[in-house]
């Protein structure tokens, strides 16, 4: 089994090539790496070539892109038949992959994801980070949740349902495995291996809202309000 990984990226340098390394050390090698940056003004392409000697490793442009738009140009320009979407800040253990591959070579899902740890020592990031958890596993069943730092579905599913929604800036991820679930597509959440996420982004405003828009945002989608959400998030309610 062979996995395509993509990593939308836009001024990362300080933080892509950890993911990186991550990658280097991975037990399992069976994976190519799609870096689809979005116009960096920084060194990110230059962490990015360091590991051409080391990983398969292609950059690809997409200039004034949004992330749905970068993250389907990485998957259009991927060889493998199964992708694999990381944030470039995110951290994986040396057998994350394989431990994804046994779980797919068991034939029982489309789509996955996996359950998530903070890197933060933080209460109050842990406890998020622990509610998002427990929240994904009680609507696992009919409502998957994801949180974008990291995804895995099958490339046929993923084309047989139009991709991610470039019209789309928040919770794009969601939007994209409620349309796989919704078309008959087979789901499945993992304890481990984990995710460890940065939680850099919940800087600019408290956990506590973070939280609440993520969760008020998954149940607009799941009683179909994509529309108003989306209305929502470009008049900046959600901003």
């Amino acid at each position: 089994m062979k996995f395509s990984v993509v990593i939308p990226a836009l001024n990362e340098e300080k933080y892509i090539g950890i993911l990186l390394m991550c990658l280097t050390n991975q037990t399992l090698k069976d994976f190519e790496v799609i870096v689809v940056d979005g116009g960096s003004k920084d060194k990110t392409k230059e962490v990015v070539s360091s590991f051409s000697d080391r990983l398969r490793i292609n950059i690809v442009d997409s200039p004034n892109g949004n992330v749905s738009k970068s993250r389907n140009k990485g998957a259009l320009a991927s060889y493998f038949d199964h992708l694999i979407f990381f944030d470039a800040d995110i951290l994986i253990e040396d057998d994350f992959i394989e431990k994804l591959s046994n779980s797919l070579s068991k034939k029982d899902s489309d789509f996955l994801n996996c359950w998530y740890a903070p890197l933060s020592n933080r209460l109050d990031d842990r406890f998020y980070g622990s509610f998002l958890n427990i929240y994904s596993e009680v609507l696992k069943s009919f409502a998957p949740v994801v949180m974008g730092v990291f995804m895995c579905v099958h490339k046929d599913a993923f084309n047989k349902v139009g991709g991610f929604d470039e019209s789309m800036h928040f919770l794009e991820d969601v939007d994209l495995y409620r349309r796989l679930h919704k078309a008959g597509f087979t789901y499945k959440l993992l304890r481990d291996p984990k995710i460890i996420y940065s939680v850099r982004r919940s800087d600019s405003e408290s956990r506590f809202v973070t939280v609440m828009k993520a969760v008020g945002g998954n149940i607009m989608l799941a009683f179909g309000m994509k529309r108003v959400l989306q209305k929502l998030v470009s008049h900046e309610v959600l901003n």
